[in-house]
């Protein structure tokens, strides 16, 4: 398991609708007990995982009856993702652009492009 082998000097991001699963709580356990920082998504800002994290996103999903709760909740755990990573990205054009490259490298001969046309 990855959380035991993260360090002080780590950062975790644990995300959870209610804050409330069993096996994600012991997950951020392990990573508060070595010392991580722990940053939670969670539509429940005073569940037990967020009480535990040293920087809690908050995301609102209402169930309608065209979608559950847990589907909208993924698209807005996904939006938060989203920003962080772009606001990361920004932090760091530079290295930023070089990553991008290489991960684009390896995913554009995995595309039938014929496709496209």
């Amino acid at each position: 398991m990855h959380a035991s082998l993260i360090t002080q000097t780590d950062c975790a991001i644990l995300i959870s609708h209610t804050g409330l699963t069993h096996e994600t709580i012991e997950i951020a356990k392990i990573i508060k007990e070595h010392g991580a920082k722990l940053i939670v998504i969670t539509s429940y800002p005073l569940s037990t995982m967020a009480k535990m994290a040293d920087i809690v996103f908050v995301s609102s999903a209402e169930e309608t009856s065209y979608r559950s709760e847990s589907m909208t909740s993924r698209i807005s755990h996904l939006a938060i993702i989203d920003s962080l990573f772009v606001i990361t990205m920004f932090h760091n054009e530079k290295a930023s652009s070089e990553s991008l490259k290489r991960i684009r490298s390896v995913i554009y001969p995995t595309k039938d492009m014929d496709d496209l046309e």
